[in-house]
């Protein structure tokens, strides 16, 4: 009968003995594996995402990871442009690597804006622990076109499920993985005579300019006929089939190779035309280079040219529509020369028209609107983009030219310095007339400014929301007196003017046609003063 006693005792011990419960440890992590921006190409091989370490007690598995792909500002991405996303079990050195390290899962149809869970039936033990990678792949149809396909990605408080007592994380989400899927383009190819004489011999050379950065591959003797394939049945190989060297400058954008002449010269001449062949010179994303030119310059003249192209204006232009700087605004950059027109892009923009005041050409997400060249190559005009926030270039920022982007056609890299000028908003003088003060006319022009032309004759064209036929002699006597703002433009490259339509006239504004003939093509160009108050001086039509 005493035992009884003892045992009651111990049952009630045990009875208050807590019993464990099972749980999930997150030793490490998440992280995100993008801390800054980066490019992808198209069908990419795994980007990896995310990674995190867990352990168990209870031998719980990882049972899938749920992420967000988030479209990164406005852009044409869809589901299809992403192949795959998947997890990984590292092979213990924390190091991903698609060879070593082990498929848990994956899934091939990735939503967009909303959440994509990664079933993980394989590989998914915890034991001892366990570190995973999440990755996603892009598909074919991923691609640079503007606007750039790009996004992030997030893993949720509640992204990482396990087979029990899944546990909370921190939300992370990584920057920002954008489209890069066009490769460096051949755009210039210049012979010149850095031999010494006037004849084509060993120590002359040839330039090629790419217009963004290369991996700067090295190229042989053997690579050099596949990778700039001459016409012609052409070589860059002398008569022993070789050169005298080669080499990349720092950037990668310019390689140069200099001609030797063991037996015989190269058979390569200026007019040649050179096409990108093989796959040795690549973006840093991995696009193999493309484009062909014509062989410019001189191997036998000594070219007098040494001078690049010189900017000459920067001008902000109010093409967005409002007061305000915002996307759609304008600068407009020229040059003294024409240029070779180079691909103006976000990677390389802000390393050839540097800016002062550690100011930027990109917006919040790192990125242009575009940018274009007219046919001579003379005018750039830079349009800007406002994904997150506006760029911070400013007008009274001074831009430098930079790097050997720009050039001219025989190779001399573009220089000099100008302050922005113009204006991202409405700068016109109010008239008193609210209709049409601030407002940008269909035609691009600015209401209220006077644009001056020059050529074998001098010509005002007057900026206004509803053009005027300019009538009568009166024209000789305003001209550049009555009007604000006034601007000189070397061309009339990317103004539309269009053409007006006959203005009503009252008898005593009739114009004799020998006035019509003095005035020439004024009156064509529908000028019109934009003058205060509402005087209306014969002559002088007012919007």
């Amino acid at each position: 009968m005493k035992k009884l006693p003892a045992l009651l005792a111990l049952l009630q011990l045990v009875w208050f003995v807590p019993i464990a419960q099972a749980a999930i440890t997150v030793t490490n992590g998440p992280t995100t594996m993008v801390n800054t921006p980066i490019t992808a190409p198209a069908s990419s091989a795994p980007i990896p995402l995310f990674k995190f370490s867990l352990n168990q007690d209870a031998g719980e598995t990882l049972s899938g990871v749920t992420v967000i792909i988030n479209k990164n500002g406005t852009n044409n991405l869809i589901s299809s442009d992403l192949a795959s996303l998947a997890v990984y079990k590292d092979n213990g050195d924390a190091v991903f690597n698609t060879a070593s390290d082990l498929l848990a899962g994956s899934q091939t149809t990735v939503n967009v804006d909303s959440p994509t869970t990664i079933n993980t039936s394989a590989n998914n033990t915890l034991t001892g622990g366990a570190t995973f990678f999440v990755t996603i792949n892009t598909d074919a149809t991923w691609n640079d076109t503007a606007p750039v396909d790009s996004f992030t990605a997030t893993l949720g408080a509640n992204g990482i499920i396990t087979s029990s007592n899944s546990p909370t994380v921190t939300v992370v989400t990584t920057g920002a993985i954008t489209a890069d899927t066009t490769g460096p383009v051949l755009t210039n190819v210049v012979a010149k005579n850095t031999g010494g004489t006037s004849a084509k011999e060993a120590g002359d050379s040839v330039q090629f300019t790419f217009n963004e950065v290369t991996t700067k591959p090295f190229i042989t003797v053997s690579t050099l006929p596949t990778t700039f394939v001459l016409s012609n049945g052409h070589s860059f190989l002398d008569g022993l089939g070789v050169i005298m060297s080669s080499s990349w400058n720092t950037s990668g954008t310019v390689y140069t190779i200099t001609l030797s002449s063991n037996n015989s010269l190269p058979t390569v001449e200026p007019g040649d035309n050179v096409t990108m062949g093989g796959n040795l010179i690549k973006d840093s994303t991995g696009n193999v280079a493309t484009g062909n030119q014509i062989i410019s310059g001189s191997f036998i003249t000594n070219i007098a040219d040494t001078t690049g192209p010189i900017i000459t204006s920067a001008v902000a232009q109010n093409t967005g529509g409002t007061s305000a700087k915002e996307a759609g605004d304008s600068v407009r950059f020229t040059f003294g020369e024409a240029t070779n027109k180079p691909n103006i892009t976000d990677s390389n923009i802000n390393s050839i028209l540097t800016l002062n005041n550690s100011h930027s050409w990109l917006d919040g997400t790192g990125h242009i609107g575009s940018a274009t060249w007219n046919t001579s190559g003379t005018v750039l005009t830079l349009s800007l983009s406002a994904g997150t926030l506006v760029p911070t270039v400013s007008i009274g920022d001074t831009v430098t030219m930079s790097g050997s982007v720009i050039q001219d056609v025989l190779g001399n890299n573009a220089t000099g310095s100008q302050t922005i000028t113009g204006s991202f908003g409405a700068t016109s003088t109010p008239s008193g007339d609210e209709e049409h003060d601030n407002k940008i006319c269909t035609n691009s022009l600015i209401n209220g400014r006077l644009y001056k032309v020059t050529g074998n004759d001098t010509i005002y064209l007057a900026a206004s929301c509803r053009l005027k036929i300019f009538k009568g002699k009166s024209w000789g006597h305003a001209k550049g007196k009555k009007f604000r703002n006034v601007i000189t433009l070397s061309s009339l490259d990317g103004i539309t003017v269009q053409q007006p339509k006959p203005a009503k006239t009252e008898k005593h504004d009739k114009v004799k046609e020998s006035d019509d003939n003095e005035r020439g093509q004024s009156g064509n160009l529908g000028v019109n003063s934009n003058e205060h108050g509402n005087s209306k001086a014969k002559g002088r039509g007012r919007d």
